[in-house]
């Protein structure tokens, strides 16, 4: 009976872990085994009594009591075994799900025979579509780390992507009716990135744009309030000033802090009266670029100060002033290093000041990073017979969106924006920022309320508040930086030795005074290796985004990332203007801009000869003008040195392809070009330089 029992048990586990067929003929052999020993047993039975004893040495032979018990433990011990198989199977199919749906071509018919692809943390499936309908019949369950599924389909040329949670809490139903839509082929609307500097952040963040660049924008987009949106209206309503037309960079704000007026005084002053007519008195971000204020404070040198050159753990670095005319004096000199949180401290004169110091020391409160603002001493208005001051440069806030825009004559159904995201209130590099989006996770959010979007509409997505340095206002560090300024050092050198000390003037007391500085410790900087001062690196702070994706009538677009045209908007208050250039990463795979060149030469009356030096060169380069000018370019050549120190010129062979009008090739706001340079050699000694001779005209 045990041994009848235990087989019964046996087949039905086998049946539930095993394939039906096998387990059926391997039943069917036990069964007329069992069938067999249970006729011998009963024979046993039988005849155990009798005198028979040919039968009696028979049973006793093949001892068929035994071989039955051992049938019976046999078959007990594999019911147990299967029992534990059947458990252990039951727990792990519990953590299997169940993926499938169906792949539509853009007119909604199926699409046979694509290819479809599930990604699940390092987990990777394929299957082909039947009748358009694909499934993955035992996925095993992730991690609430990797919840969060990858499926793309495939069919000719065509792709679509859909971005899945397959946590714990999502419903079976919504996992086994998914639709990959295919897209038509290109996306119907179009990314755009866009830079937000000085009054810009405000009135983008109060839903006021200023007409001369909504016209740039190309009408009134719809803000989305996601986090990056949400977090700076905090920074802004925290530390915000009224608008005072005299803090901006025109002569009022040069009266006031008793240095020459600006030569364009007149063009600054109807700039500062028009935004004063707008916005005087209304709150304004102390955090952004909007004054000269926001992006360096002045005060007056200290004896401290200047007897702080001589010691080396003060990290004082030794520039030539580039706006000094005669190059051989010794004042003529600008010192630098970067600043420290204790230079914050000393600089609050004013409300204004105080209010940014504390815009400042919040952004720092956890670290402080060593090149996040740049202290200057220098003679006053670079003039060697004034006194010394002290100038702290800051980087300034800035707001990079994205703008995407319906391109089709029909409204748009707005799905999930599928993006990474760096939810954080640190301060970080853009390459710690840029490491965490990689390593994130997509994740679908339903930002767009309205859904549908209508033709020549747009929607502004805000993704990252920048810590950067602006050229416009910081155009002093970025003249300092170039290497072209240090060639008079050689002059110096030959200066400063002839003296054992140099002479310094400090006001202090409301009287001027003189401090010493011995000659060995200017010598030692002017001999030091150029050390950088890393105005292109930006900080990121708060939230940050990253659309890696956006869901439009069921089928989901990638969103590129990289827009080597990136139009950059701010209050209209620039300093000056100039090309942008571009070079090709061949390890990114994308254009970035190395910066401007040709800064300052506004007007034919100021053409110049500018140089910028590379960082990336693959034997190609993108001059782009993007401001409301026109530039005229007469020359353009890259220049290298080999280890001897001797320097070689490579023009761009492509030159002649461009037409040129008076010799010059005219870049109007939105042109580009793209010149193309020989191989360079293989033994150059630092970066490639690009060199250009021209000027630039405002509209």
């Amino acid at each position: 009976m045990f041994l009848g029992i235990g087989a019964i048990a046996c087949f039905a586990i086998a049946m539930r872990l095993f394939n039906h067929r096998i387990v059926e003929a391997a039943s069917g052999v036990f069964a007329i085994a069992v069938i067999i020993a249970n006729f011998l047993v009963s024979l046993e039975k039988d005849y155990r009594n009798e005198d028979d004893s040919a039968r009696r040495v028979l049973l006793k032979l093949f001892s068929i009591r035994k071989v039955v018990v051992t049938m019976t433990v046999a078959v007990w011990i594999l019911l147990i075994g299967l029992t534990v198989n059947l458990l252990v199977v039951t727990q792990r199919e519990r953590n299997l799900i169940k993926i499938s749906g169906y792949v539509q071509n853009s007119d909604g018919s199926l699409a046979t025979e694509a290819s479809v692809t599930l990604a699940i943390g390092a987990s990777t499936f394929e299957t082909l579509t039947k009748d358009g309908r694909f499934s993955f019949p035992r996925v095993q369950k992730p991690d609430y780390n990797h919840r969060i599924a990858q499926i793309e389909a495939r069919w000719a040329d065509r792709v679509a992507n859909k971005t899945i949670d397959v946590s714990s809490d999502v419903s079976s139903d919504s996992l086994s009716n998914l639709i990959l839509k295919l897209p038509q082929g290109h996306p119907p609307f179009r990314v755009q990135y866009f830079l937000l500097g000085g009054h810009a952040v405000d009135l983008f963040l109060k839903g006021m744009l200023d007409r001369e660049w909504e016209e740039q924008l190309g009408g009134q987009p719809y803000i989305l309030p996601n986090n990056t949106f949400q977090k700076l209206n905090e920074f802004v309503e925290k530390f915000s000033e009224p608008f005072q037309s005299s803090m901006l960079f025109t002569p009022d704000y040069f009266r006031k802090m008793k240095q020459p007026a600006m030569s364009d005084s007149s063009e600054a002053e109807e700039r500062a009266a028009a935004l004063a007519t707008k916005f005087q008195g209304t709150p304004m971000f102390v955090g952004t670029d909007a004054t000269l204020a926001a992006v360096s404070i002045l005060r007056p040198a200290s004896h401290k100060d200047i007897d702080s050159l001589s010691d080396v753990r003060s990290g004082w670095h030794l520039k030539a002033s580039p706006l000094e005319s005669g190059g051989n004096d010794s004042d003529a000199i600008t010192y630098w290093r970067f600043g420290t949180a204790s230079d914050l401290t000393v600089m609050s004169d004013d409300q204004f000041s105080k209010r940014l110091i504390a815009w400042l020391q919040f952004v720092t409160k956890e670290q402080f990073p060593k090149d996040f603002c740049i202290v200057t001493m220098a003679s006053e208005g670079c003039d060697p017979d004034r006194n010394q001051n002290i100038a702290v440069n800051f980087r300034s806030v800035w707001l990079r969106i994205a703008v995407i825009e319906n391109l089709t004559p029909h409204s748009l159904h707005i799905g999930s924006f599928v993006t990474k995201e760096h939810d954080s209130d640190s301060l970080r590099s853009r390459e710690d920022d840029q490491a965490s989006l990689d390593s994130g996770q997509p994740t679908p959010h339903n930002w767009f309320a309205p859904q549908d979007l209508e033709p020549g509409e747009k929607i502004a997505i805000p993704l990252e508040i920048v810590l950067r340095f602006d050229k416009d206002k910081n155009w002093s560090l970025y003249h300092l930086e170039k290497d072209s300024e240090t060639e008079r050092l050689s002059q110096l050198r030959d200066k400063i030795g002839q003296t054992p000390a140099v002479n310094l003037k400090y006001y202090a007391n409301r009287s001027e005074y003189v401090a010493s500085v011995p000659t060995d410790a200017l010598l030692r900087m002017i001999n030091e290796p150029t050390t950088n001062m890393g105005l292109n690196k930006e900080y990121i702070f708060g939230p940050s985004n990253r659309i890696e994706g956006l869901v439009v009538d069921d089928a989901e677009y990638p969103v590129r990332q990289f827009d080597p045209h990136m139009v950059v908007i701010r209050d209209g208050n620039g300093t000056g203007s100039c090309p942008f250039v571009y070079t090709y990463s061949s390890l990114s795979k994308e254009w970035s801009s190395e910066g401007r060149i040709l800064y300052g030469a506004r007007g034919r009356n100021r053409e110049m000869v500018d140089s910028l030096k590379l960082e990336e060169f693959d034997g190609r380069i993108v001059l782009r003008e993007e401001e409301p000018e026109t530039t005229f370019i007469s020359s353009v050549y890259i220049s290298v040195r080999n280890p001897s120190g001797n320097e070689r010129i490579y023009y761009p062979s492509n030159w002649s392809s461009f037409k040129s009008t008076n010799s010059y090739i005219q870049l109007k706001q939105g042109n580009a070009i793209e010149l193309r340079f020989p191989p360079l050699p293989s033994d150059i000694a630092g970066k490639p330089r690009l060199v250009a001779r021209g000027f630039y005209e405002p509209y």
